[in-house]
């Protein structure tokens, strides 16, 4: 019984700071990313734009594609770009009318104004992070009642 206590014990001085570590840090990386996010969006223009090309990209896991969107500046420039998040089947269509938000100083660096494609993986990275955190800290304090019930 001793040995196993004391095992325990040792696992626990090892899993829960790495598990509270990798939570942290997942919560922090999609914190920022997130803040980021609200960055380009505050700070951005906006353009009405249009779907005039699906990308297709194959891999191990199947096929997806990409939206490539056209806007114009108010200059006049038509500007072209792709949008970074793929998907099977198709989140948009050719033809499609969509809002693009654009950096106005550089407007290749652009996304089409799509809730789920601008904030999933945020949300995605802190959700994870908050579980994680949860699971060491659960576990820390089970350890810690059983430690101090075993004094």
């Amino acid at each position: 019984m001793y040995c196993r206590n004391r095992s325990s014990s040792l696992a626990n001085f090892i899993i829960v700071p790495i598990f509270l570590l990798v939570g942290l840090g997942l919560c922090a990386g999609g914190g920022y990313w997130g803040w980021l996010t609200r960055d380009f969006v505050q700070n951005a223009a906006i353009a009405p734009g249009t779907v005039v090309e699906l990308t297709r990209h194959s891999d191990s896991d199947g096929v997806s594609y990409s939206p490539v969107v056209e806007y114009t500046l108010p200059s006049g420039r038509t500007v072209r770009f792709e949008e970074d998040v793929s998907s099977s089947p198709p989140s948009h269509h050719v033809g499609e009318s969509v809002e693009v938000f654009y950096n106005p100083e550089n407007p290749s660096e652009a996304r089409i104004n799509n809730t789920f494609t601008l904030w999933f993986g945020p949300g995605l990275l802190v959700s994870i992070g908050f579980c994680f955190s949860s699971i060491s800290l659960l576990i820390g304090v089970g350890a810690l009642f059983a430690f101090l019930r075993g004094r």
